[in-house]
């Protein structure tokens, strides 16, 4: 990875030498976070953007191709949605109902 060098602009932390220790002692130092390797966040936000996206063009395709079938599908789960939450209200009713 190639490592940027600090301006001296950014937000300087106190950070502490031996970070993979993790005991209490090591030197305190003030840095920033410039040099540090991307983490599994980072990576993993970029993936959920991507996959967003794409998500987002395809749905956007599907509308502009078949505009009716698109609406059938949009119909389709509203009314599994529909049926659900009635089903679990009716449950809910039969449970306060009974003596």
């Amino acid at each position: 990875m190639r490592e940027t060098v600090c301006t001296g602009s950014c937000e300087q932390v106190p950070r502490r030498a031996f970070t993979t220790t993790r005991r209490d002692f090591g030197i305190i130092t003030r840095s920033c976070d410039h040099r540090r390797a991307p983490y599994q966040g980072d990576i993993m936000k970029t993936v959920k953007k991507i996959v967003l996206w794409t998500v987002g063009a395809f749905f956007i395709y599907a509308v502009i191709t078949s505009p009716s079938q698109a609406a059938n599908i949009v119909q389709g789960a509203w009314s599994i949605i529909l049926h659900a939450f009635a089903s679990i209200g009716a449950f809910f009713n039969d449970i306060l109902n009974r003596n």
